[in-house]
């Protein structure tokens, strides 16, 4: 659910933010490349929360493209840049996160690969 727009501005395309809920979960959304800024708490719950709902539908998702690793993007809230790396969970994603701020930055897809990869390969 989309609503108005926020204070910050996508870190990708230069435009403002759209607040917006998932799971009443408070995030911010691009309309334009549809990549998403959460807090690090509520990425945390949000995952929680998606995962019990995802009822053992697993997807083994192709491996990130180390290339990501060198993109720069600076924080929607502080403009520092973001710190690139491998997602230490399933899903084989690249994202971006801004330690001082606790955010997260997903790209388009990124949140729907990590929840549907299985925790553990047996």
């Amino acid at each position: 659910m989309l609503s108005d727009t926020s204070g910050f501005i996508c870190p990708l395309c230069s435009i403002p933010l759209a607040q917006a809920a998932m799971d009443a979960h408070k995030l911010f959304c691009c309309t334009r490349c549809r990549g998403i800024l959460i807090a690090v708490p509520v990425f945390v719950s949000l995952l929680d929360q998606l995962r019990a709902k995802q009822a053992g539908a697993w997807t083994i998702a192709h491996p990130a493209d180390p290339s990501e690793l060198r993109r720069q993007i600076k924080c929607p809230h502080c403009g520092r840049q973001m710190d690139t790396h491998f997602y230490g969970g399933p899903g084989n994603v690249v994202i971006d996160d801004c330690a001082a701020c606790e955010l997260n930055w997903l790209d388009k897809g990124e949140l729907t690969r990590i929840v549907r990869a299985p925790e553990e390969l047996t």
